[in-house]
Order: C-alpha cells, then sequence, then structure tokens
C-alpha cells in the first residue's frame, strides 16, 4: 500500500495466461493481439 500526502492508494495486478497464444502470434499477430485486449 502507497501512502500520499495522508492517502493511502492501494493497487493491484491481475496476471492471465492465454492457452496456445505463442502460436497463435505465429500464425497471425494481428488476430492474436485483438483476442488478448478482448480478454
Amino acid at each position: 500500500m502507497i501512502v500520499r500526502n495522508g492517502i493511502r492508494m492501494l493497487a493491484s495486478v491481475m496476471f492471465t495466461d492465454m492457452v496456445g497464444f505463442t502460436s497463435m502470434m505465429q500464425e497471425d499477430e494481428e488476430r492474436a493481439k485483438l483476442l488478448r485486449d478482448r480478454y
């Protein structure tokens, strides 16, 4: 937790994994990026 000017700020991080993403990138990079951004 970060405190700035007496205000507490909370941050979170989310990690996900897409099955087959590397092969999708190799086959069609633009489509893979669109699918990634969609999720």
